[in-house]
């Protein structure tokens, strides 16, 4: 702006009504002002007083007031001293059209280079400018931190000293002072209980220490005036003294009784209006009570997998590698794997022990629960030993709904075979889905591989793991299994990823170096149809979801694209992961791309889905992008690895999206969609914040689940 001013200025001593312009009169004729005592040509008459002269000027076109003063400095040639400033008066006549060019208003505009916008006087860019962070005026300055506006979007760098971020919303900046604050003391989501303070990152109790707890003897209820008095219900405590029978502000008076309506199950909200089974009532409305449960014992620990029973119970699955504790219960072998389920409160109901990991887990409509996985060597599952042909092989068992071992069966060859899905139908069918090496062995059947790892789908009668049927397919490359979803009768569908050229039966079906197909059986294994998704590059593919209309899900990533589904294509950045869906027969309905920094440096992922009783879909992924979007829809990040929660309505379109665990690496991501929650669970490695809740890992790696609303 510097030259712009330098501009205005000659144009001023150019132009004798420059103030007159800028005073809003839209023009004047130019002014001749001679040095004093020389009459110029257009001047009419002089007053006799020294410092005045009086000047006729023709009527500006869009008259202002009758009389304007302007300040003219003294010209640089005046032959006599002259005082600075002259005061000019100027009568300005009615309009009347003196045939004079007007000259046009001085442009006091500016333009702004490209990428930046006209903030008040300057130029700024609206994507990275603190002052202007989205918008002008939108100051990114959060409290108690340093920050900085990426992608127009205000973003938390540091805190200051003394200071930390809980909640992760950079809005309110860094919010929390642990050494003084009673809900953060010493860190996030430490409360101080009671009457307790926070002194230097420590509860101190400024009160009376009741039965273990820091009591207000002057206002707690529990200890009115002493320890173990306590007022009646509804009853206030005031100067330790406990008042008049009324309800105690906040509380309101339901039948007789004083109650918390924003916390009252039975009186949730409003006096008579009950919380379902399964929910609680938060702030006065009933939903979903968040946890999270951390599994870890000395060495290695995983949750690799969810469902649901038909009564809404988590079936969940894994791996330990020392020990581990599930619900009070402490389970301990090298190398072995667990089972539990638990109800929707997060209880462990009961738990299991088995001789290898579980990669995935399943419920029929009875409620028995069923797990499939790999073992080495000999194991034991339920007191049922069991002993691997090669390398390592795979086994599936199954449990009532209390918990005992109906079966448990192994298959497997000379190589390395591995059970990763199961599923079932409502025909009595138990379908398995993995991957074998050299050559396996299903019901005395000997099947050689085509060349590295090949896959299989077998089938296992559901009362007593009996073999069934199974059919093998694979590439010469080493081909691997994303996903298997049964139909309730007809067949069942698998995702998986392959080589050029995977060979199913008489079949051939051609991808790209790497790519993936969904491959739909009948129930006699007979490939019904196929649709494979092929890009520029790489295709990786990580899970398959079914809703009850039929839809398939596929989830997964791309090193390049665009991603063509059969005769559908979309997206195309670098290592972005995608969801897809096609309908019944295989036919591409609709594609979402989880994208990040736009070049070759972020890498996006969808690791697993989910669908809900509604029909919605729910996807999980990570980024280590410092930009984020999902299905077109954009959430903010401070940069850095993050894990990511999505939903879909059916027509493809991402409804909602978040973070839900920062600061930490997770592993086997997986998840499961209730009627009003989603549980999602993993290996979390590292310590950082999964759903607002502050965790760190115990040793190599530890298993986790969390609750929280939809």
């Amino acid at each position: 702006m510097k030259n712009s001013r330098t501009a205005l200025r000659g144009r001023r001593l150019a132009f004798g009504c420059w103030a007159i312009a800028l005073s809003g009169v839209a023009a004047c004729a130019p002014v001749n002002i001679a040095p004093l005592g020389v009459a110029p040509a257009d001047v009419t008459s002089v007053d006799a007083a020294p410092d005045v002269v009086a000047v006729d000027v023709p009527a500006p076109i869009d008259a202002g007031p009758d009389v304007v003063a302007v300040d003219v400095p003294a010209p640089l040639d005046a032959g006599v001293d002259v005082p600075a400033p002259i005061d000019v008066r100027v009568d300005v006549p009615a309009p009347i059209d003196v045939g004079v060019d007007v000259p046009a208003p001085i442009d006091v505009g500016v333009t702004c280079a490209p990428g930046l916008g006209l903030c008040g006087s300057a130029c700024v860019s609206t994507m990275t400018d603190l002052a202007h962070c989205g918008g002008c005026g939108r100051a990114c300055a959060p409290a108690h931190a340093t920050a900085m506006c990426a992608a127009g979007a205000c973003q938390v760098v540091r805190c200051d000293a003394g200071y930390v971020d809980c909640d992760g919303e950079a809005a309110n900046g860094c919010e929390a002072a642990p050494a003084s604050d009673p809900r953060n003391c010493g860190g996030c989501g430490i409360a101080c209980g009671g009457a307790a303070t926070c002194v230097a990152g420590a509860c101190v109790c400024g009160g009376v220490m009741c039965s273990g707890r820091c009591a207000d003897l002057a206002t707690d209820r529990a200890n009115c005036g002493a320890c173990g008095y306590a007022c009646p219900t509804g009853v206030a405590c005031a100067s330790s003294r406990c008042g008049a029978m009324a309800c105690a502000p906040g509380l309101t008076e339901c039948g007789g009784r004083c109650v918390d309506a924003s916390t009252d199950e039975a009186h949730c909200g409003a006096c008579g209006r009950v919380c379902g089974a399964g929910t609680t009532c938060v702030r006065g409305a009933c939903g979903v009570t968040p946890w999270l449960q951390q599994y870890g014992g000395t060495g290695d620990d995983a949750v690799n997998a969810l469902a649901r029973d038909p009564a809404g119970n988590l079936i969940a699955g894994g791996s330990f590698s020392s020990s581990i504790t599930l619900g009070g219960a402490t389970l301990t072998g090298a190398g072995r794997g667990w089972i539990a389920k638990l109800s929707p409160d997060g209880a462990v109901r009961w738990s299991a022990a088995l001789g290898g990991a579980v990669w995935s887990v399943a419920s029929d409509a009875a409620g028995n629960v069923y797990a499939v996985g790999s073992f080495s060597g000999t194991t034991t599952i339920g007191g049922r030993m069991l002993g691997s042909a090669g390398s390592t092989d795979w086994f599936a068992a199954s449990y009532t709904p209390d918990g005992a071992l109906r079966w448990a069966v192994r298959h497997g060859g000379t190589g390395s075979d591995s059970a990763q899905r199961v599923s079932t139908d409502a025909a009595g069918r138990v379908w398995v889905a993995g991957y074998y090496s050299n050559t396996t062995v299903f019901d005395g059947r000997s099947l050689p591989s085509l060349g590295g790892n090949d896959m299989f789908v077998a089938q296992l009668g559901a009362a007593d793991g009996s073999p069934q049927n199974v059919v093998t397919f694979g590439s010469a490359a080493y081909d691997y299994m994303g996903g298997l979803a049964a139909e309730p009768s007809d067949g069942a569908t698998v995702l998986i990823g392959f080589g050029t050229r995977l060979l199913v039966g008489t079949t051939e079906i051609m991808g790209t170096a790497v790519a993936g197909a969904i491959l739909r059986f009948g129930p006699d294994l007979s490939l019904r149809w196929n649709t494979v998704l092929r890009g520029a590059s790489n295709v990786n593919v990580s899970d398959l979801a079914r809703d009850a209309s039929g839809n398939l899900y596929a989830a997964g990533e791309f090193a390049a694209g665009p991603l063509r589904v059969g005769t559908g294509s979309f997206g195309g950045s670098y290592y972005n992961g995608f969801v897809v869906s096609v309908d019944a027969a295989g036919a591409f309905r609709w594609g979402a791309e989880a994208v990040g920094n736009v070049g070759t440096t972020g890498h996006e992922g969808v690791d697993a889905l989910s669908v809900g009783p509604d029909g919605t879909l729910f996807a999980i992924g990570n980024t280590d992008s410092t930009t984020f979007s999902i299905g077109g829809r954009s959430v903010p990040t401070a940069g850095g690895r993050a894990n990511w929660l999505a939903a879909f309505n059916a027509s493809g379109a991402a409804t909602a999206a978040r973070f839900y665990a920062t600061g930490l690496s997770i592993y086997e991501q997986t998840l499961s969609a209730g009627a009003s929650d989603v549980v999602l669970g993993g290996k979390m490695v590292g310590s950082g914040v999964i759903e607002g809740m502050a965790v760190a890992r115990t040793q190599a790696g530890d298993g986790f689940l969390s609750r929280s609303p939809r």
